[in-house]
């Protein structure tokens, strides 16, 4: 199974931080296009909603091998506003949160400029 979208919070090559403790896995959520919205609402996984646009997170108890377009090992960073495939499958279903998507590896489709800070 396929999502695309926009990458918002990356966490790939640690793992990702909550209250303060490092938790037991890699992630990242992005904002999806129309197509992933629909596909991923039909598997029953629920998609959270920001500033009138759907995202979700996938994760991975191990570092997702990444991409280019070319299938080349893509080598850097994902940054912030980077278009991104990712290839998933779903976890078992939870009673209360429904399916969890777990990415298997994950394609840049276009990689956006990284932030610098004005001061450095």
């Amino acid at each position: 199974m396929l999502a695309t979208g926009v990458a918002n919070f990356i966490n790939l090559k640690s793992k990702e931080m909550y209250d303060g403790k490092m938790t037991d896995y890699y992630t990242m959520t992005i904002t999806l296009d129309d197509e992933s919205i629909e596909q991923l609402r039909s598997e029953g996984v629920p998609l959270k909603e920001y500033e009138g646009k759907f995202q979700r997170k996938f994760k991975s108890q191990s570092s997702p091998p990444l991409y280019e377009l070319n299938n080349d090992e893509f080598i850097g960073d994902v940054t912030v506003g980077s278009k991104v495939r990712i290839q998933y499958t779903l976890g078992k279903e939870h009673p209360i949160h429904g399916f969890a998507p777990w990415f298997n590896k994950i394609r840049i489709l276009e990689l956006a400029a990284g932030s610098m800070d004005e001061d450095f």
